[in-house]
């Protein structure tokens, strides 16, 4: 039988084949189907939970009424059929989906006898557009209600305790890997977002201010003991690997290592009785396991495998444990294109209960806390996301309430201890930081109770009157590398600015700041004395990485506002803004063509993830070019191709012609992309930052696209003690003489407790 990765890569080059790359739900049913059965989870391929995961229906479906699993079974049969006739002729192994099974077989291919390789007396056409608008009508956009009832249980999965490899990144994950970054990247922007409303109710003074001294400065995750003696948290060694440590309050007590598992660990989630410690131990950042710990004797409890493919990130997979000790709240992610849910994982026979079911183009739900009486669950849903609260019947959901609908992020979320209120960090000030908001469980306009400017998330109520949070002090500098020069700062810099872009000349550097207050375009032109402001968007919302035309007279760049991201084009001289896009969804990482007559960017506009492509000057509508959608990607000069990064067991260097849609893998790197935007193309050679295994600094990797040869031209020092995950990004100048990246001046994190009860 062939192996896992050898499966893994067949099952990628059928997705990739034009037999299955306009049909995106077939492509979804095959992956679920052929993931599911490689990790060993064929108790999910069952009808029922292939509906729910990778249709989204919810917990009352029925078969026997809607016959849609059986009916793309078949379509995914057909096209497997066509697709070993024809373009996969030739490939080593097979994959087939017998009559009457959802788990697929792997076989080795052995000359023409096998069913699947008989000629096909007469060709059928694929119907390619015709099968779009089908996989676009059966995936509806399904609006979320502000209350959801819940009129039945959703069905106890059992799963069995298991090692299993490690998980891939399929065809799409290119999409929800950038989605991922998005997410992560919230962390980075917690210290600089904000709209313009100005609650009057009153708050905490910062008179009443106490740091928690005795914790390590870079200590995150932290998890108070239920007596409030000790607590957990994670923090990062010299080789950026995660572990939990446990730690006493009192003189001269010192954290202690609370295990030596292989692998990152998150999360740790303290037991009712303080007896054990639960935490998320990962060893690739998509797979994970959950691992119950006592805290005297370190025995170990090890339930998984699950899944985060939006990638372990700083809220996302959800771990707490409930009031009772019966229940662990995570989450789970199947495959790439089902959006992340909650499910309870019942610690007496390790069953998994799934309690909610998000929008098919939302990120999911990513954070989740027990309220102490343990009646409800708060949580996060979407990227920057709305704060939720469900009601617990048993072991299902009864009641779901939207509690935000505005968009301005969730960082962070804790009951009060009379469980009538929710905790939870948010963007809502007038000096654009993330501040503790309060808001009952049953609605209502949410109330600051943190200083106004402040920086505070991660709430925990230790008490009725006291709280907890976590407050973070960034800053940082352009750098600018030259030759064997030593680096040195492009301008004085003691602010947040990112996602640094040169001109075509290299004479003036883009970039987005938060300066004036609220997030601009901003450039800086050599010989100037200090950067100028380029943009004046006004409202809520963040700007994405900036890319400049081929005559550098324009800037393209995405701006996410009400939940919705959108292509601009601004005047590199003027600043006048020309809004390109008006979806409601998704339209990002724009980048120009290598004439600067059209610019490309990722869209889901319709439904489906793909390439678009729109006239520069907005006089002629976007138009979908391919299905596969990558991310990190650019032109190459002579125009014909867009190269990207494909993030599978390793990073690979792609390729795709825009002439005929093919695609190209030109070499694979062991290590990971470490930048929101880990790709630059330049007229003399393509370059990618990257980050390996126990190395303390990134690379600048730059690859030759004629012979494909690597080459390692700068390493960037890590900040901190650990690689910087998502990071503000990088630029090269055209004739590859210059990098541009971003130095943490001041990158701090410090828990404070406050009497809420100082309030006047």
């Amino acid at each position: 039988m062939p192996q896992n990765q050898e499966i893994l890569a067949q099952l990628d080059r059928i997705l990739r084949s034009n037999v299955f790359a306009n049909a995106a739900r077939s492509s979804q049913f095959l992956s679920y189907c052929v993931t599911s059965k490689i990790h060993g989870e064929n108790w999910s391929l069952k009808e029922t939970s292939i509906a729910m995961e990778v249709f989204l229906r919810e917990a009352s479906y029925d078969p026997k009424v809607d016959p849609i699993v059986r009916v793309h079974a078949r379509r995914v049969r057909e096209k497997l059929a066509h697709y070993y006739r024809t373009t996969g002729r030739g490939d080593p192994i097979l994959i087939e989906l017998p009559k009457g099974s959802y788990v697929p077989q792997f076989l080795w291919a052995h000359g023409a006898h096998s069913p699947l390789l008989q000629p096909e007396s007469e060709p059928k056409p694929l119907g390619i557009a015709r099968e779009i608008e089908e996989e676009i009508a059966e995936s509806p956009i399904r609006s979320e209600p502000v209350v959801i009832p819940v009129t039945q249980a959703i069905p106890t999965l059992p799963v069995e305790v298991r090692s299993t490899p490690r998980a891939s990144h399929l065809r799409w994950i290119a999409l929800f890997s950038s989605l991922a970054l998005v997410i992560a990247f919230v962390a980075f922007l917690i210290i600089k977002r904000g709209d313009k409303s100005h609650p009057t109710s009153t708050v905490t003074s910062p008179q009443s201010l106490r740091p928690v001294d005795l914790l390590p400065p870079d200590a995150v995750d932290v998890a108070w003991s239920p007596d409030q003696k000790s607590v957990a948290f994670v923090q990062a060694d010299g080789h950026n690997r995660t572990s939990v440590y446990v730690m006493e309050f009192g003189p001269g007590r010192a954290p202690r290592r609370l295990t030596h598992g292989v692998g990152n660990e998150y999360r740790p989630a303290w037991s009712p009785d303080g007896q054990q410690i639960a935490l998320i131990r990962s060893p690739d950042d998509v797979r994970f396991v959950i691992v119950r710990v006592g805290t005297a004797t370190g025995d170990e409890t090890v339930t998984g495998p699950f899944t985060a493919n939006l990638g372990v990130s700083l809220y996302h997979p959800v771990l707490d444990w409930s009031p009772d000790g019966k229940y662990l709240l995570t989450s789970n992610q199947v495959s790439p294109n089902v959006p992340s849910r909650l499910l309870l994982l019942r610690i007496a026979d390790e069953a998994r209960i799934l309690l909610t079911s998000p929008p098919i183009r939302s990120a999911g739900d990513l954070e989740g806390k027990f309220s102490p009486d343990g009646k409800y669950v708060a949580f996060h849903r979407g990227g920057l996301g709305d704060l939720y609260v469900l009601r617990l019947n048993g072991e299902s959901a009864s009641e779901i309430r939207q509690l935000t609908a505005d968009n301005r992020g969730v960082r962070g979320i804790a009951f009060t201890t009379d469980s009538k209120n929710i905790l939870f960090a948010s963007d809502r000030t007038q000096n654009d930081v993330f501040s503790i908001y309060k808001i009952p469980i049953t609605g209502g306009t949410p109330t600051p109770v943190s200083p106004d400017g402040f920086v505070a998330v991660e709430p925990v109520a230790l008490s009725q009157d006291v709280l907890a949070f976590r407050h973070v002090d960034l800053a940082m500098e352009f750098v600018e590398h030259h030759g064997n020069a030593t680096p040195a700062p492009l301008f004085p810099g003691n602010e947040i600015d990112e996602a640094p872009a040169y001109s075509p000349d290299g004479n003036t550097i883009a970039f987005i700041s938060t300066r004036s207050g609220a997030e601009q375009l901003w450039r800086f032109r050599r010989g100037d004395k200090a950067p100028e402001q380029l943009t004046h968007f006004s409202g809520e919302g963040f700007l994405f990485t900036p890319h400049w035309s081929p005559s550098g007279d324009q800037i393209t760049l995405g701006f996410r506002e009400n939940g919705a991201t959108n292509i601009y084009v601004v005047n590199a001289k003027s600043g006048e803004v020309r809004k390109l896009t008006n979806g409601r969804s998704r339209n990002f990482n724009p980048v120009f063509s290598n004439d600067g007559t059209y610019i490309f960017f990722s869209s889901n506009e319709d439904g489906t993830p793909r390439l678009w492509r729109i006239a520069a000057d907005g006089k002629r509508p976007a138009e979908p070019l391919f299905t596969q959608v990558v991310s990190n990607f650019a032109a190459s000069p002579d125009g014909k191709w867009l190269y990207y990064i494909d993030y599978l067991d390793s990073l690979r260097l792609c390729r795709l012609n825009l002439f005929d849609g093919t695609t190209e893998a030109m070499l694979s790197i062991d290590a990971r992309p470490v930048f929101t935007n880990s790709l630059v193309v330049t007229r003399e050679g393509i370059y990618v930052a990257v980050a390996k295994p126990n190395e303390p600094y990134v690379r600048i990797e730059r690859i030759d696209p004629t012979d494909k040869s690597q080459r390692t031209m700068w390493r960037i020092p890590a900040s901190g003690e650990s690689l910087p995950i998502v990071t503000p990004g990088f630029d090269v100048a055209q004739d590859g003489s210059r990098l541009l990246a971003t130095r943490f001046l001041r990158h701090n994190s410090t828990v404070f407790t406050t009497q809420l009860s100082a309030q006047p």
